[in-house]
């Protein structure tokens, strides 16, 4: 058979001393096999069959180094944290061998060793072999439902010096461990905005299951509030950020005062590209329980839901002794239970001081991963119970605010009408800066401000509740509102059987929000949600429809304004949307119509009219005595405009031949 013998290695004398054999292949066989070429288990039984092995070993080329990526949780001591997995990527490439037995699907099962991978790199030397190490860990994607992996932790080791450079001990991971330096803090301020923007979408899901059902009772509901608070826990530190949707991937989160853009674009199940503080970030996250498991570039973090002092168990395991009882206070760090899992025990700490409000479980259960195990009720220095240190996060600048192009607020003013969570007073201050600041005469803007205006008429089209005169059957039909409320209890039937004209509006309607099909989808009922928000905000966006009517009514003064069909036709929809509910805009809309197409043509055909009057008049003068004169005069006198005026102009410097035509036209 094969045996592994272990030696302890002392660099400073280069001693070599035994301490054990195995008769078997140990874990790290790969590395012998990366640097030799050889196959070790096929060997193996090769020997056992009674084979011999002849000649002498080979040599070793370059240099092997291999991980163990494991379910255990770094962040608790590495207790192990079993479950189901739910992603399971590791790419492959040159010098990069992965061995594994479990695949996507499979569970971790909590009785057994927790490793469910071996990765080894092989290169030229050592520098090349973790490089190749690094990027695979890097790239891989391992998401365990009620548990995690130590994926981060190996690939931070990997960049330590002493890793680096091979200069370490058998002491040297366990004192690393026991500083607390094993855990990464980079990137904590993308993880809680990840997180709060998380938090803000799952509240979202659930605004989104009620106002579904409130449809299935004939009565849509939203709530109208600007934005939701999260309570977020970070390393003992509590945050509370607010976050506001400003579009399908675009957020606001305030933090401590500080207003922080982010734009999310989802990569795939758990996978994200999160852009912000002017740089891309890749994001894994996983929802645990109360907890988030977010990676950001590689690196992990926890982040818990600050819900009522709940603590709850890590992982599926069993609960070995309890430490506290209803009553008792505790602080930061102190024991609260023991639990044991993979023949395991670990401690489950409390994440900050206060008094304990109940037990909620008993020695010797079994209990999943996510039960709530004990309540605390916060002391008065919950926020300072943790001595990490705070994330502080970079306000936006005021100047910067200010120093918006056209274009940019234009983009903030599309998003309150599509219905985002923008603040009334921040679109009021976009509108005055708008105004006073504007350029409306370059195409670029022209098409912006009617993408405004059509965007609040296709939506108010939708909502309007005067019903509908069907000329064929003389009779009238249910209003758009009905259409649209009968839409929302059966998104299934695509709209079919409601009338062709609300179909195609509601089509305009959603296509604002990128959606261009009536299929049921996930972006499909998003955006309807986002449309019924958009009308319950619809005092928010008379502000900005005026100005926009506003700048155009002073922009058809000038004489290379020339709006086209398109924009009469929205004017025509803005005035029957408005008419009635909205009589500034319904005025205004029918002031620009008039200003840039009606008034333009009567102006046309005054100086066509006028034009053949001064041909008539300088005919006579020069024909006296032709012999349809008295008809030629009749016609000036039946002329459509008033001429008197004219007439007075031209008899103050003409002939007397033609003075007395004029005073023969008066």
């Amino acid at each position: 058979n094969a045996g592994t013998v272990e030696f302890l290695y002392q660099p400073e004398t280069q001693a070599l001393s035994f301490m054990e054999i195995n008769t078997r292949l140990q874990v790290e066989h790969p590395v012998t096999e990366c640097t030799t070429g050889l196959d070790l288990v096929k060997l193996q039984i090769h020997v056992a069959r009674g084979g011999r092995l002849l000649g002498d070993p080979p040599r070793t080329t370059g240099a092997a180094i291999e991980v163990r990526l494991n379910a255990e949780d770094p962040d608790n001591a590495f207790a192990p944290s079993p479950g189901l997995i739910q992603r399971f990527k590791i790419p492959t490439g040159p010098g990069i061998r992965i061995d594994t037995g479990v695949a996507e699907g499979d569970v971790v099962p909590a009785e057994f060793d927790s490793m469910i991978a071996k990765v080894i790199a092989h290169g030229r030397d050592r520098k090349e072999a973790i490089s190749r190490l690094q990027r695979a860990l890097r790239d891989s994607v391992v998401v365990i439902k009620d548990g995690c992996s130590n994926k981060s932790f190996l690939q931070g080791l990997l960049s330590l010096d002493n890793v680096q450079q091979a200069d370490f001990h058998v002491g040297w991971l366990d004192r690393l461990a026991a500083s607390g330096k094993h855990l990464s803090r980079e990137y904590g301020d993308v993880a809680l905005l990840h997180a709060a923007i998380e938090t803000y979408q799952a509240q979202a899901a659930v605004e989104q299951a009620q106002f579904y059902a409130s449809a299935v009772r004939g009565r849509p509901q939203v709530h109208c509030d600007l934005g939701r608070t999260a309570e977020l826990r970070y390393r003992g530190q509590i945050y509370s950020p607010r976050v506001f949707r400003l579009g399908p991937e675009t957020y606001c989160v305030e933090f401590d005062g500080s207003r922080i853009q982010a734009q999310l674009e989802p990569l795939g199940h758990f996978e994200y590209w999160l852009t912000v503080f002017d740089r891309r970030f890749h994001i894994v996250s996983a929802v645990q329980g109360s907890s988030y498991r977010i990676e950001v570039d590689g690196v992990s973090h926890k982040i818990d839901r600050d819900d009522g002092g709940m603590v709850y168990a890590p992982s599926p395991s069993v609960v070995v002794s309890i430490a506290v009882k209803a009553g008792d206070s505790v602080a930061a760090g102190d024991r609260l239970l023991v639990l044991e899992a993979m023949k395991m025990e670990m401690q489950v700490l409390a994440p900050f001081s206060g008094k304990i409000r109940q037990v909620m479980t008993m020695r010797n259960v079994q209990v999943n991963a996510g039960a709530p195990l004990v309540q605390i009720d916060p002391s008065g220095d919950k926020l300072c119970a943790s001595s990490a240190e705070r994330i502080i996060f970079k306000a936006s600048s005021e100047d910067q605010q200010h120093a918006r192009s056209d274009g940019r607020s234009l983009n903030q003013l599309r998003q309150l009408m599509l219905g985002f969570d923008v603040d009334p007073k921040e679109s009021a201050r976009i509108v005055s800066q708008w105004k006073e600041s504007q350029t409306s005469g370059t195409p670029e803007m022209r098409i912006q401000e009617e993408q405004l205006l059509n965007i609040f008429v296709d939506i108010s089209s939708l909502f309007r509740r005067e019903p509908e005169l069907n000329p064929v059957a003389s009779a009238e039909e249910p209003s758009a509102e009905a259409y649209l409320f009968s839409y929302l209890r059966m998104l299934e039937t695509r709209g079919e059987g409601l009338p062709p004209l609300f179909v195609k509006a509601l089509r305009r309607a959603l296509s604002h929000y990128g959606v261009n099909s009536l299929e049921e989808s996930p972006q499909l009922r998003d955006s309807l949600l986002w449309i019924y928000k958009s009308h319950q905000r619809i005092d928010a966006q008379i502000s900005p429809v005026i100005a926009v009517l506003e700048n155009r009514l002073h922009a058809a003064e000038s004489l290379d304004s020339k709006p086209g069909d398109s924009f009469r036709d929205l004017l025509d929809r803005l005035i029957a949307v408005s008419n009635g509910q909205f009589l500034a805009i319904s005025d205004l809309a029918r002031e620009v119509r008039y200003r840039c197409f009606d008034q333009p043509l009567l102006e046309k055909a005054r100086k066509q009219v006028y034009e053949k009057v001064e041909e008539q008049l300088a005919y006579l003068s020069a024909n006296p005595d032709i012999n349809d004169r008295h008809e030629r005069v009749r016609a000036l006198v039946e002329c459509p405009q008033p001429l008197a005026a004219l007439l007075c102009r031209r008899c103050a410097t003409a002939s007397v031949a033609m003075q007395k035509l004029v005073l023969e036209a008066l």
